[in-house]
């Protein structure tokens, strides 16, 4: 299993501590989370290999939902030759590796998401 993991270290005082504004904080996350979902999407979709068409159309994002204090969301496909599509196979099939260049580029665009959401957030709370 792939995937990207962000921490917002002190996250759950910030939470706690302006806990009159918690919906206000959780939102500007999702937000920020739908930012790197779509972005994940539409990348993934570019470098996916194209024969039909059908693999780009079933990539997909589900969420950003949130429970307990956790914001969460996946991209992915339920094509069942995805994963030898993505990491190649002993019979010849390259790696075409699509998933994971759309996962290494969210590395380099997601923190400038969640810093985004973090001054909306700051600033909010200082009106």
């Amino acid at each position: 299993m792939m995937g990207l993991n962000v921490t917002v270290s002190g996250g759950n005082e910030l939470v706690k501590t302006f806990s009159g504004v918690k919906n206000f904080v959780d939102e500007n996350f999702t937000d920020a989370l739908d930012k790197v979902l779509l972005s994940i999407t539409g990348d993934a979709k570019t470098y996916s290999p194209v024969k039909t068409g059908h693999l780009r159309r079933s990539i997909h994002q589900e969420g950003p939902s949130t429970s307990g204090g956790v914001i969460r969301g996946v991209v992915g496909t339920d094509v069942f030759y995805a994963p030898f599509q993505e990491f190649g196979t002993s019979r010849g099939v390259p790696a075409k590796l699509y998933m994971t260049q759309a996962l290494q580029r969210a590395k380099t665009t997601a923190p400038g998401f969640l810093r985004e959401a973090l001054e909306k957030t700051v600033v909010n709370l200082s009106n």
